[in-house]
């Protein structure tokens, strides 16, 4: 591309975008309504995957050490458990401790506990947590193998809802991005070609005096690109504004749901947003003018 085409280029395509009137500021403005849908859906989806987490992360197997064992014995199994595929961590807990916590739950039940410490009847036990909550089932049943280990509490019921919610979102999520990215492109480039018909006798008049095709396209391809990195910024800041309201104003002070900073989500996020703009632009431009080429 010549370089004084280049700035032709260039000033068509601002000239296109900002003083068509009502058609530029329509391109934008539905352009930067289907990426703040979409950031809001991106930001919401975050958020619930990271507290699906934090759920997995608190799914533990107890594993409980034959009392037979002395506290040494029972310590040196953290090995053999550690060991097990798929394990992450696990914690050894001595009777003792256990009653401790056992006494922190039964406040003036101070005769009670006062026999219990005098004869123990709690075993040692380990707290185990896997990498992947897929694999919870497989840990538990290798730990019960392991000698020294006499049973094993594993609330398989709760693992497999978690793991069934997990698939179901996860499904359901890139399904609906998808449909949302499907209806965007649609809405913008029949936006886009709305204003190219608005236009299609300047097209038509400098193909007959000899234009070639790319020389008519690239001020269009320009105008969507422009179009597209308008739209993607002003998304990015709508979106970081109303994120940052909803988590300061709504959930302030609500330590049941964690929420992401928008710092750790915000490099993704411009990410996205300017893709899909800049793609759905220039491709929205390019493509909703052939028909008028053709002459």
């Amino acid at each position: 591309m010549k370089r004084i085409n280049a700035f032709y280029f260039i000033k068509e395509g601002l000239k296109n975008t900002f003083t068509q009137g009502f058609m530029g500021i329509a391109s934008i403005a539905i352009l930067l309504s289907c990426l703040v849908i979409i950031g809001i859906f991106l930001l919401t989806t975050e958020n619930i995957d990271l507290n699906l987490q934090n759920i997995e992360e608190q799914d533990e197997i107890v594993a409980f050490v034959d009392e037979i064992l002395t506290i040494e014995e029972a310590q040196d199994l953290k090995y053999v458990i550690d060991a097990v595929p798929h394990v992450k961590e696990s914690i050894f807990v001595s009777n003792t401790e256990a009653l401790h916590t056992f006494e922190d739950q039964l406040e003036g039940a101070e005769d009670i506990m006062a026999e219990l410490e005098s004869d123990n009847p709690l075993r040692h036990s380990f707290r185990i947590f896997v990498d992947d909550i897929e694999d919870s089932t497989a840990v538990a049943d290798a730990v019960k193998m392991i000698p020294g280990i006499i049973k094993v509490r594993h609330n398989e019921f709760v693992t497999n809802n978690i793991i069934s919610l997990r698939n179901v979102f996860s499904i359901a999520a890139f399904a609906f991005f998808i449909i949302l990215l499907a209806l965007s492109v649609f809405i913008i480039y029949n936006t886009i070609r709305l204003a190219t018909v608005a236009r299609r006798k300047e097209i038509n008049i400098m193909k007959f005096v000899g234009a070639t095709n790319w020389f008519i396209r690239w001020p269009f391809v320009i105008e969507g690109l422009i179009i597209g990195l308008v739209a993607a910024s002003l998304a990015y800041f709508c979106s970081w504004y109303l994120y940052t309201y909803f988590v300061d104003n709504v959930f302030e002070g609500i330590n049941i749901v964690k929420l992401l900073d928008f710092n750790v989500i915000s490099g993704r996020l411009a990410l996205i947003f300017y893709g899909v703009g800049i793609i759905v632009g220039v491709a929205g431009s390019a493509f909703a003018m052939r028909k008028y080429l053709r002459v």
